[in-house]
């Protein structure tokens, strides 16, 4: 076997196992969040190779129903193979600076990921007057909203609003570990690892629920319309007011999402796969 991530070449020796994260550029509500010349190459290059794989995978139930739905695909030849949180992070980074009280966003910086309906709230609220708001991740695609609406609040969020990118996964868990609460607003996901990362250290968080983040099964109190600015205004509020209550929660979660297990399944899937046996094994 040879695993491909998304695309296969035109030649390969062997079988081949495509894992296609998710086509959310295929759905209509979610195109006008990608370039058209990505979307039409994609199109091709995902739709053919999906079909082409001998084992083809996913990693959400959101993002199977969709691959099946949308390039056709029988359910029982898509298997699920969902991500987890790295090992390193339940580490429990001790603490190395002092950033005071802030709320954390980890993920690329795009239209998609919805950072300008966090930053929103967080205007809105007032909150800048004694947190700060730190976003770490790549800038992506450029998010020309998000630009425009920083630089008719710089007088207010000077100095409070923070990106921070290229930062080591050490500094990424001293930031988790220290956070007052880590919000994941993205309109859209095919899996969505950070939350799960928060969840790890135990902090407070409030995770869009839409997409594949329904995968998670969060309590209603966790989650929010990515789309509904007073929901997040108001579930910000609950939560910085709010005793943290859910370890056992979480711990029940990351036991779902755990590389050991997830690798033993992968295994069995593909003895099966291999003696010719079509099951899905998640």
């Amino acid at each position: 076997y040879t695993h491909f991530q998304y695309t296969l070449p035109p030649f390969a020796a062997g079988k081949c196992i495509v894992t296609v994260h998710d086509i959310l550029f295929e759905q209509k509500e979610f195109k006008n969040f990608f370039p058209l010349k990505g979307r039409i190459l994609n199109h091709i290059l995902h739709k053919a190779s999906s079909k082409r794989a001998d084992l083809l995978l996913t990693v959400s139930e959101f993002s199977k129903v969709k691959i099946s739905e949308i390039y056709g695909i029988d359910k029982r030849k898509i298997h699920v193979i969902p991500n987890a949180v790295n090992f390193e992070f339940y580490n429990r980074y001790a603490a190395h600076a002092d950033h005071g009280k802030y709320i954390l966003y980890v993920s690329r910086i795009e239209p998609r990921k919805n950072h300008l309906n966090l930053l929103k709230a967080f205007v809105e609220l007032g909150l800048y007057k004694d947190f700060k708001l730190i976003f770490i991740g790549k800038k992506d695609i450029p998010y020309k909203e998000l630009e425009l609406y920083i630089e008719a609040h710089r007088e207010k969020i000077n100095r409070r609003l923070i990106f921070l990118e290229n930062v080591t996964t050490e500094v990424l868990g001293d930031y988790y570990k220290n956070c007052s609460l880590f919000v994941f607003p993205s309109i859209a996901e095919g899996f969505g690892i950070p939350p799960l990362e928060a969840m790890a250290f135990d902090k407070k968080i409030l995770c869009s629920n839409s997409t594949a983040m329904s995968d998670f099964d969060l309590p209603e109190a966790l989650t929010f319309d990515p789309n509904d600015l007073e929901e997040l205004k108001r579930k910000i509020t609950m939560q910085l007011n709010t005793e943290f209550k859910y370890h056992q929660l979480y711990q029940n979660i990351l036991s779902k999402y755990n590389w050991h297990d997830i690798a033993q399944k992968f295994k069995v899937l593909l003895e099966l796969h291999s003696s010719n046996i079509t099951k899905d094994v998640i």
